[in-house]
């Protein structure tokens, strides 16, 4: 009987471990909004960058050319991911406050945000890390 108890104690042990680690191998793996997206936002070739950083910092910044996104003003904000949301919050600019749904692609390559007034537009396709 002491032997059941101490082969089933040890089963009950080997599998839980398993678990933990595909549970980290999963969010390893798993798309971030984290890094620099471009997307092109009218038909004269404006372009919009947003940049997140793991901080939960970042910037948004629209320009003709790439040159001009590093002399234009940068709009700074925080924010933070709540399952398919991004609020942003802080710095007292354009964002301050905005919750937006977004999507993004299974490779990670495509964000989506919805709900975006910017110049009109209801939605924002971002490309990752796209030098235009």
């Amino acid at each position: 009987m002491i032997m059941l108890v101490l082969v089933f104690g040890i089963s009950v042990t080997f599998t839980s471990c398993g678990d933990d680690d595909e549970t980290q191998e999963n969010n390893a793996t798993k798309p971030s909004i984290v890094g620099r997206w471009v997307a092109v936002i009218n038909e004269e070739g404006s372009t919009y960058v947003m940049k997140f950083s793991e901080d939960g910092t970042g910037y948004g910044s629209e320009g003709q050319k790439e040159a001009s996104h590093r002399k234009n003003e940068r709009y700074q904000f925080n924010y933070t991911v709540l399952e398919k949301e991004i609020y942003f919050f802080g710095y007292n600019s354009m964002f301050d406050g905005l919750k937006l749904d977004y999507t993004l692609s299974d490779d990670g390559n495509n964000l989506t945000i919805y709900g975006v007034d910017k110049d009109d537009l209801s939605v924002l396709h971002l490309v990752k890390g796209t030098n235009l």
